[in-house]
């Protein structure tokens, strides 16, 4: 299946090298053949690929350069060398399996390895969703925006650890089944209205409870109670 092309590669030529060091590289130059066809992968064996090309199976692996994963159904470019036959290019994949193109950028054995995208600005789109799933996953930056019609963030544990946190909302709403929050210093300002509703509160001061209003109404269906040492009142 597919045309052929036979690539010559040579390493330096005679003219190139000097008369008296020629006797020591001679024995290396020597003409390698590359072959280039096409060819559908039919199988698969772990990290080896049958593809039948040009009425044969040829076995063959992934090339470093060929980024998207080979399946089987794929026609792909078959590279044959001296040092084995490598797929180094995908060129079509059956619509039914279409659904799902992966970027490979593991070892041609399949095993992980590193990979480093570096460019000056990145730029990721998705149509309709964009996942990221990973052990762990870490982010380093001077500034980051998020901004959506509706962020979730859901696990077993968040942690931040922040010199300063600034949030602005029209509403915030918050559910919790136990909060406890511990600071040094805690200053709240609401220009209308602040209400609380509890089954039982409990405030205590260590020195001492200060409570200003140009009204106070203290309303309880039976008892109110004052206890000290001297209560002054007026």
């Amino acid at each position: 299946m597919g045309k052929q092309a036979n690539t010559r590669v040579f390493e330096a030529g005679p003219q190139a090298v000097e008369p008296d060091l020629l006797s020591v590289i001679a024995p290396l130059v020597k003409e390698t053949p590359v072959t280039r066809t096409t060819g559908k992968i039919v199988s698969q064996y772990g990290a080896s690929f049958v593809v039948q090309s040009g009425g044969k199976p040829v076995t063959s692996s992934r090339a470093v350069s060929c980024l998207v994963g080979p399946e089987v159904g794929d026609i792909v470019v078959l590279m044959d060398t001296g040092e084995g036959a490598f797929i180094t290019d995908v060129l079509r994949r059956e619509a039914e399996a279409a659904g799902s193109l992966k970027i490979d950028l593991s070892r041609a054995d399949g095993s992980p390895q590193q990979a480093v995208l570096s460019a000056g600005s990145l730029k990721l789109e998705a149509d309709e969703r964009l996942d990221a799933s990973a052990g762990e996953i870490a982010f380093q930056f001077k500034n980051l925006l998020m901004s959506g019609d509706q962020v979730a963030m859901v696990g077993r544990k968040l942690v931040t650890s922040m010199q300063e946190i600034l949030t602005q909302a029209g509403k915030l709403l918050a559910t919790y089944d136990m909060t406890s929050t511990r600071a040094q210093h805690r200053i709240d300002s609401v220009t209308e209205t602040d209400q609380l509703k509890a089954g039982s509160i409990q405030t205590q001061a260590e020195t001492v409870a200060i409570s200003q209003a140009g009204s106070a109404i203290v309303v309880a269906k039976e008892d109110v109670r004052m206890d000290g040492k001297r209560i002054t009142m007026g």
